[in-house]
C-alpha cells in the first residue's frame, strides 16, 4: 500500500481528526492504518516501533500533531 496508505490516512486525519488533536494532543505523534487512528504516542520512535511491529514497513503513517506527515516508506531509517 506504501504512498497510497500515507495520502488516505493523512486526508482523512485532516478531514476529521486535525482540529480535535491539535487541541488535545499537540506535539504528540498519531499512528494511523487503513484510515484508522491507531494511537497517539508521546514520540515519533515509539510511534514508528509501534507501526512497524504491528503492521511492517509502508502499511502505516506517523503525524505529528501541528506538523506535516511523516512518511515510512521503503528507505525509512530505523528512529528507535
Amino acid at each position: 500500500m506504501g504512498g497510497d496508505q500515507v495520502d488516505e490516512n493523512y486526508r482523512i486525519y485532516e478531514e476529521e481528526h486535525r482540529e480535535q488533536a491539535e487541541r488535545d494532543h499537540p506535539g504528540k505523534t498519531v499512528l494511523m492504518h487503513d484510515g484508522k487512528i491507531i494511537d497517539i504516542l508521546e514520540d515519533q520512535g515509539t510511534a514508528y516501533q509501534t507501526g512497524l511491529e504491528r503492521f511492517g514497513l509502508g502499511e502505516f503513517s506517523l503525524i505529528v500533531v501541528g506538523e506535516k506527515p511523516v512518511h515510512m516508506g521503503a528507505l525509512t531509517v530505523n528512529l528507535g
